[in-house]
C-alpha cells in the first residue's frame, strides 16, 4: 500500500508540475529597414495580450550598437486603444551588461502581470548617436501579443514619460522599445502540484507510523 501511495504521489507531482515558462520578446524582425540617428527621440508601441502573461524585462533596439542609458517605460493605458498613456507599471535603464536578444537589448524588471482586454504602451528613448529603424522586414509578434499596427508613437526629446503623438503610416513600428514576456502558471496547476506534495507527505507520515508500530 505504501508503495502505491508513493507512486501515486510521484505521478501527481510529475503530471501536475507547471510547464517551464516560455520567455520571449514581444516582437522582432529578421532584418532592419531604414536606419537613422538624427535627433533625440522617444518612440512608443501600443499592444494588448491574448492570455495572462508577465512582463519580465524591457528592451530597446540595438541597431548593431550597445545602447547605454536608454530609458524604457511600460504603461497600463487608460483604455484598450491607448489614446492616453495611463499608469507607469515598470521602468528600466539599458546598460552595457544587459541581455542581447534578436535585434534588441533587454534589462530585467520585477515581474508585472499583464491582463487581457487592457491596452499597454511601451516607450523608449533613443538619444542622438543611437540608431532607430523602421520599415523592417520579417516583422512578427509573439502569439501571446497583439501589436497595434498604425499606432506607433514618437516625440522629439528623451521623455519616456510622455503622452506621445500618433504616427500611423509605418505599419511595423519605429524601433524603439520592446517587452520581454513570460508565461504565468495557471492556478490549477499549482493547486495540483501542492496536492501532489501533500500525498508525498501523507505517505511519509504513514511510513513513520508503521515503523513506530513495528
Amino acid at each position: 500500500m505504501a508503495r502505491f501511495i508513493n507512486a501515486l504521489a510521484a505521478a501527481a507531482i510529475i503530471a501536475s508540475a507547471p510547464a517551464a515558462a516560455v520567455t520571449s520578446a514581444a516582437w522582432d524582425f529578421t532584418a532592419s529597414g531604414q536606419l537613422n540617428s538624427n535627433n533625440n527621440w522617444s518612440f512608443g508601441s501600443a499592444f494588448t495580450v491574448n492570455s495572462a502573461v508577465k512582463a519580465v524585462g524591457l528592451g530597446i533596439y540595438s541597431g548593431g550598437q550597445t545602447p547605454v542609458g536608454n530609458l524604457v517605460n511600460l504603461y497600463r493605458c487608460d483604455n484598450i486603444n491607448c489614446t492616453s498613456t495611463g499608469s507607469l507599471i515598470a521602468t528600466a535603464t539599458i546598460d552595457a551588461g544587459d541581455m542581447f536578444l534578436g535585434n534588441f537589448v533587454f534589462d530585467s524588471v520585477a515581474a508585472v502581470s499583464l491582463a487581457t482586454n487592457t491596452g499597454y504602451l511601451v516607450v523608449g528613448t533613443m538619444p542622438l548617436g543611437y540608431n532607430y529603424t523602421w520599415d523592417t522586414t520579417g516583422f512578427a509578434t509573439d502569439s501571446r501579443v497583439n501589436y497595434a499596427p498604425n499606432s506607433d508613437r514618437f516625440t522629439v526629446g528623451l521623455a519616456a514619460a510622455f503622452d506621445p503623438n500618433v504616427q500611423g503610416f509605418v505599419t511595423n513600428g519605429w524601433w524603439g522599445p520592446n517587452v520581454l514576456i513570460s508565461d504565468v502558471p495557471e492556478p490549477a496547476s499549482w493547486a495540483m502540484l501542492i496536492a501532489g506534495f501533500g500525498l508525498t507527505g501523507a505517505a511519509m507520515r504513514r511510513r513513520r507510523s508503521v515503523a513506530a508500530a513495528a
